[in-house]
């Protein structure tokens, strides 16, 4: 997806959007929120799932959320980061946990993600994509 609508910001809508969350309810609503934008999504339970859907399909972004069994949103990050092909890969997390501010959301922020809290409208959850597809955009 490196292409963008003509005279605008806007990427086109036919971006790949990875969305992580172990909870399969909340999975599939913000999947199918983003495949009615458009975008072609995968899905993935677990950071190990998602780290085998990105070394496969090399997503434009990804949504996930930071609380998950073995591997969590920020250890997934430093992984994700490590990986040459997805160092750059915009991604956003999205979580309930309140307490995601000072040093952890430094750490967020210096592995170049976004912080996002839940609950989380279906019109916010598209504009958080649409920001990230236009970073990679850029």
């Amino acid at each position: 997806m490196n292409q963008a609508v003509a005279g605008s910001n806007m990427p086109m809508a036919s971006a790949r959007l990875l969305v992580v969350d172990d909870d399969v309810v909340v999975r599939e609503m913000f999947a199918e929120a983003l495949r009615l934008e458009g975008h072609t999504v995968r899905t993935a339970a677990t950071a190990a799932a998602a780290l085998d859907e990105v070394a496969e399909w090399r997503p434009d972004a990804i949504l996930i959320d930071y609380r998950m069994g073995l591997i969590n949103g920020l250890g997934f990050l430093y992984r994700l980061r490590a990986h040459e092909s997805a160092a750059h890969t915009p991604v956003a997390v999205i979580t309930g946990q309140v307490d995601v501010e000072g040093t952890l959301a430094t750490e967020f922020a210096d592995l170049g993600a976004t912080v996002h809290f839940k609950p989380l409208r279906l019109e916010a959850l598209r504009a958080i994509a649409r920001e990230l597809l236009i970073k990679t955009v850029h």
